[in-house]
C-alpha cells in the first residue's frame, strides 16, 4: 500500500502535542446571571473579577502566543483566600462591651454627681436655716432673762398695794410708793422681741409658753394703765384715800346679813347698816329693814352658834354682781390690783418655763456646719 503523502501540520497542532498550548481560563460565573445576547456574534460580556483580582485582558491569538507566553504579559488568574480569626472576633466583642461599660460607668457618675450636688444643696440650706432657728431662739432667751427683773419688781410694787388695800389690820390705804413705782415701769418683752422669729428649734409646748408668757405681761400692763386712770393723778388720789377711810369705818359694807330662826339649813335676810350709829370697834351693828326703818342694833359675829342677835357684814365690793349696787372707787381701785398680781405670776411661771427650755436648747443642741 502505497505510503499516502503527509498533510502539513499546523502550529497550534504541534502545540497541543507537545502540551504547551494555551492553557483554557475557568469559567467564572457573574454574581448573576447575564444571558448571552445574541445576534451579536456571539461574544459573552466582560465581568470584573471578585475581591478584587484584575481583570483579564483581551484573548490573544495563538499566533501572538510562543509556547503559551503571550507578548501582552498577561498574568495568570490568583487565588485569593479569606481567613477568619476567631481570637480577633472575640477581641473585638470585648472592646464593645468595655466601651459600653465605660459609657454606663461615666453616664452613672453624671447622674449620682446631679443627685447629690442636689442633695446637697438641699442639706446645705437646711442647715443654715436650722442654725437660724437656733440663733433666733437664743435671741428669745436673752430677751426673756432681760424682762425678769422687771417683772420680778412689778409684782413687788403690786403686792405692796394690794397689802396696804386689803388692810389686814380693818384700816385699808393707799401705798403711793409703790404704785409711783410701778407707773414707772414700761412693759418688758414686747411683741417685737419674738415675732418672725423661726421656731423650729424648739418644741410646740416651748412655743405655746412664749405666747402665754407675752400674753400675761400685755393683759397686766393694760391694767396698770387703766389703774393710772384712777390713781395716778393728785385728785384722784384724793378720792381713793378718803374711800380707803370709809372702807375701814365699814362703809365698804354697808349692809348686813341677820340670821333667821326656825329648823333647816341656816337661813339670813340682808338689812341697811346705820353708820352713824354704828361702833364697829365695839362690835355693835345698827340694822334696819329699810333705808327709813327703825334701826336695832346685833352683835357683830365672830365665832361661835350664829344666833338671830348677830348680824354678819356683807362685803359689797365681792357682792355687787349679786346685790347690783355700784362699787365704790376703792373696790375697784384694789380690783385692778388683784387682776395686776394674777397675771404677774403667770408670766412669772410661763417665763421660768421658757427660759428653762432655751438652756437646755442651748446647752444641747450647737450649730451644724454650713458654709
Amino acid at each position: 500500500m502505497a505510503d499516502e503523502p503527509k498533510k502539513p501540520r499546523s502550529l497550534d497542532d504541534l502545540k497541543e502535542r507537545l502540551g504547551k498550548g494555551t492553557p483554557r481560563r475557568p469559567s467564572r460565573s457573574p454574581a448573576f446571571p447575564v444571558a448571552s445576547p445574541k445576534g451579536f456574534g456571539g461574544v459573552p460580556p466582560v465581568v470584573k473579577a471578585p475581591f478584587g483580582a484584575p481583570a483579564a485582558g483581551p484573548e490573544t491569538s495563538g499566533e501572538d502566543e510562543v509556547f503559551g507566553v503571550a507578548d501582552g504579559g498577561a498574568q495568570p488568574v490568583q487565588e485569593v483566600r479569606l481567613t477568619i480569626d476567631e481570637a480577633d472576633i472575640a477581641r473585638a466583642h470585648a472592646g464593645q462591651k468595655r466601651w459600653l461599660r465605660a459609657t454606663l460607668a461615666l453616664l452613672a457618675v453624671f447622674v449620682l454627681g446631679a443627685l447629690m450636688g442636689g442633695g446637697f444643696g438641699s442639706s446645705l440650706g437646711d442647715r443654715k436655716l436650722f442654725n437660724l432657728a437656733l440663733d433666733d431662739a437664743l435671741r428669745i432667751k436673752s430677751k426673756v432673762e432681760e424682762a425678769t427683773p422687771k417683772v420680778d419688781a412689778a409684782r413687788k410694787h403690786v403686792s405692796d398695794a394690794l397689802t396696804a388695800a386689803s388692810g389686814s389690820d380693818a384700816k385699808p390705804s393707799l401705798d403711793t410708793a409703790a404704785l409711783d413705782a410701778l407707773f414707772a415701769l414700761e412693759q418688758p418683752f414686747k411683741a417685737g422681741e419674738f415675732s418672725r422669729r423661726r421656731y423650729s428649734a424648739l418644741n410646740p409646748a416651748t412655743v405655746d409658753a412664749l405666747f402665754q408668757y407675752y400674753n400675761a405681761l400685755t393683759l397686766a400692763w393694760q391694767d396698770v394703765a387703766r389703774l393710772k386712770s384712777i390713781a395716778m393723778s393728785p385728785a384722784a388720789r384724793k378720792v381713793l384715800e378718803d374711800a380707803a377711810k370709809s372702807a375701814g369705818a365699814g362703809a365698804g359694807a354697808a349692809s348686813a346679813c341677820i340670821p333667821l330662826g326656825g329648823k333647816g339649813p341656816a337661813r339670813c335676810a340682808l338689812a341697811f347698816i346705820s353708820e352713824e350709829k354704828s361702833d364697829l370697834g365695839s362690835g355693835t351693828i345698827a340694822v334696819s329693814e329699810s333705808a327709813a326703818g327703825a334701826v336695832v342694833n346685833k352683835e357683830a359675829y365672830q365665832s361661835g352658834d350664829l344666833e338671830s342677835r348677830h348680824a354678819i357684814i356683807v362685803d359689797m365690793g365681792r357682792s355687787r354682781g349679786v346685790l347690783g349696787r355700784q362699787t365704790s372707787a376703792f373696790d375697784e381701785y384694789r380690783g385692778r390690783l388683784e387682776s395686776i398680781a394674777r397675771q404677774l405670776t403667770l408670766a412669772e411661771t410661763k417665763g421660768r418655763e421658757v427660759v428653762g427650755e432655751l438652756v437646755k436648747v442651748e446647752q444641747e443642741i450647737k450649730p451644724v456646719f454650713s458654709f
